[in-house]
Parts: C-alpha cells; structure tokens; sequence
C-alpha cells in the first residue's frame, strides 16, 4: 500500500473527528519566537508574535481546549549542532550544561509562561501538548518527483561534528527526544490544566518518511491519541 505524508495530525482531526480548528502555528516556528516573538521587519520593528493571536482567538472562540506543539523546531536543523561538542575533540559528545540549561530553564520557562498567558486568557481552557517519536538521523529529506524539497535536518548537524556511526546519532536523539518528553512530563504533573501525550510508544521506525515528517497512516494514529485525550475534555458537550 502507497503511503503518503500530506495530512499532517491537524487534518485527521478536522476530518475524521470533525474538529472545528483555529490554526495560528506555522511549518519551523521556534518556541521562543512562538511564546515571546523573535521576528522583526526589514525597519527592525518587531512583528507581533504568534502568542496574541492565539490569545485572541481564545477569547473571541472561548474553546474548552488548546492544542499546543512547540519545541522540535528548536533542536532539529542548525540548533541541533549547539547540543553538540566535536567528536575529534574528546569531550563528552552531548553538551550536558547546555542540554539541561535549553531544557530545564529555557524551553520549560517559555512553556510555564504560555500556560500562564493561556490560563489568564480563559481559567478552565486545557491545554494539550506533545513530545516526539524517535527521529531518525539518516540524512532523508521532502522530496517531491525526486527532488529535495526540505532537510535533512539532522544528519548534517551530527557529521559536521564528525558523528559519523549511524547507532551514535540514534542514541544522541534518543537522549535528547527522551529529555524533552521529560520536560513535558514535569509540566504535566505541576499544572493542572497542562496535559502532555507521550507519542513514543505510538510511533515506530517504519512510521517516518523522512527525518522529521512521520507517513499519513502515523499522523491517524497520532490524531487518535489526541482525540481520546480531547474527549476527556468536551464530552459535557456532546
């Protein structure tokens, strides 16, 4: 059976659930630029951040839910080399100071904040997050009629710091994917109204088309892990 990537987790749920959904999110947005704004115009006047349209949106839809996916950007492409130390030089592979610092102070202080801007914006909304599978660093990219479209995104980061073997990239990603969920999982168990899905176990080596971009059958999959946790949320309405 031909699998394809087009339908991304929102599209399962706008139409095999029938979800009514306001996007604001775009295709590599970073955490930081989504929760406090990091674009500006060619005048260097900063352009309003994705956060006031979302708080917008919520008080003008007043939703009882609001579907949150941020941070991936944030450790795939260029960025993923600052989580590194070059191989040739002996040191440790992975960063340690620096991945607790991304993880534990940076990326979990701008998701407490956009729990805080999110609640202040509507007290009972829920707010419903995620982590990622493990990707995997093989150099594939978007391709479309066989030419590279987008990426790869991981494999180029790992070779410039002369990680070469294929099982070394893996478990570097792995480690990093792992400290991510963890993050989540603290934010979950702090915040009441903060719900993270663990998609780890729902997402397997065969299910990626790419390195960062899962085949539409594993996207379905996803939007039903995010339905069953939806519903926990919207059955008084229905």
């Amino acid at each position: 059976m031909t699998q394809t990537f087009r339908d991304s987790t929102l599209d399962h749920l706008k139409r095999d659930y029938r979800y009514d959904v306001f996007k604001v999110a775009e295709a590599g947005d970073t955490l930081e630029n989504m929760v406090y704004g990091t674009e500006f115009g060619s005048n260097f006047s900063r352009r309003m951040p994705p956060i006031e349209t979302t708080l917008r949106a919520i008080e003008q839809y007043q939703p009882k839910v609001f579907l949150f996916s941020g941070g991936g950007n944030d450790i795939a492409g260029s960025e993923l080399a600052s989580y590194l130390n070059h191989k040739s030089s002996t040191l440790p592979t992975l960063r340690e100071d620096y991945v607790q610092y991304a993880f534990s102070t940076v990326a979990k202080k701008a998701y407490t904040d956009l729990i805080r801007f999110v609640t202040d914006a509507k007290s009972d909304i829920h707010i419903i997050s995620h982590g990622y599978g493990y990707a995997i660093p093989d150099g594939s990219a978007v391709r479309f009629a066989w030419v590279r479209f987008a990426g790869p995104w991981l494999r180029p980061p790992l070779v410039r710091k002369n990680i070469i073997e294929a099982q070394e990239g893996r478990n570097l990603m792995r480690s990093l994917i792992d400290r991510f969920n963890g993050l989540l999982q603290e934010l979950d168990d702090e915040n009441d109204n903060f719900h993270y899905i663990d998609l780890r176990p729902h997402i397997t080596d065969d299910d990626w088309t790419n390195e960062l971009h899962l085949y539409n059958s594993a996207y379905r999959r996803v939007a039903e892990r995010f339905h069953e946790k939806i519903q926990q949320f919207v059955r008084d309405d229905t």
